[in-house]
């Protein structure tokens, strides 16, 4: 009689053991479906290890994408982890930068979603690269422009800009990109009428005052003359962005333009009215100092 007691108890012992490793195994799978569910972007990027499945600008890699190009992503993805960030391999190193060149390329799209979440992913593998070679300049808009025209850099970053994103992430994202092709023309010594002309705004035939860069080059003048790009517009700023304006486009034909312009987006709108007043001040300027 004891012994069957005895036999009994352990097999109960055993069978909840098994319950209990059941439900915890899951509870496990649970909360790895609920994970996956919430940062499905997360969980495409483990699974293949931060390789092959990235985009940019919301375009699709080719399928085939070269052995390096994984080895170089899981490779700065485990030294970015790691608490040393002593290079192991310069050959490695040239192969990552090499591949992050490649990718601007073959996942170019100006016109698609520049805050999609796979464009973080490749931005930060370049932020990887800044971390383990602080001396090394390879900047997010030195690369994005092998692939693409300062224009049309320009007008991308301002619609996303214009789109008002609110999450802080994307708004943070959106300014650093503008902040750094500002930083880069400010780095060449481009004029304020050389980035002009750079925009395509001093082509005649469309109206300026409806064209996104506008709001750019408005922001470059103010970054240019100030070191921020929410600076004091002064009256000689103002005077310059006038000036700019009238050497190619007739105050006439500025006026016209103006009052034909549909100002949609809040910020084209704003930057449009200011440069307007600006140049009737700057007219008004000279016709005073004419007589």
């Amino acid at each position: 009689m004891h012994d069957s007691r005895v036999i009994l108890v352990r097999a109960l012992i055993v069978l909840t053991a098994v319950l209990l490793l059941a439900k915890a195994h899951a509870v496990t799978e649970g909360k790895s479906s609920i994970r996956a569910a919430r940062d499905p972007a997360s969980s495409t990027t483990t699974q293949n290890k931060g390789a092959s499945k990235r985009l940019l600008l919301g375009i699709a890699p080719s399928a085939n994408l070269s052995s390096s190009l994984k080895k170089a992503s899981t490779w700065l993805l485990l030294k970015s982890r790691s608490k040393s960030i002593r290079i192991s391999s310069k050959r490695v190193m040239d192969e990552a930068q090499a591949q992050l060149q490649l990718r601007s390329k073959l996942e170019a799209g100006p016109n698609k979603d520049l805050l999609s979440p796979e464009f973080y992913a490749w931005v930060a593998d370049i932020d990887r690269i800044q971390k383990l070679y602080p001396n090394n300049k390879l900047s997010l808009i030195g690369l994005l422009s092998k692939t693409y025209t300062h224009s049309e850099l320009a007008k991308v970053v301002e619609l996303a800009l214009d789109a008002l994103p609110t999450s802080r992430k994307h708004r943070k994202m959106v300014t650093r990109l503008a902040g750094e092709l500002m930083e880069t023309w400010k780095a060449l010594g481009y004029s304020e009428y050389r980035v002009f002309r750079l925009l395509g705004l001093s082509v005649v035939g469309t109206n300026i005052f409806e064209r996104p860069e506008l709001s750019m080059w408005f922001d470059f003048v103010v970054f240019k003359r100030t070191g921020v790009v929410d600076g004091t517009i002064t009256k000689r700023t103002k005077n310059k962005m006038a000036a700019v304006l009238t050497k190619y486009y007739s105050t006439s034909r500025l006026y016209a333009m103006f009052d034909k312009a549909y100002l949609g987006s809040d910020r084209l709108r704003d930057r449009s009215v200011k440069l307007g007043v600006a140049v009737v001040s700057y007219d008004d300027l000279k016709n005073i100092s004419g007589h």
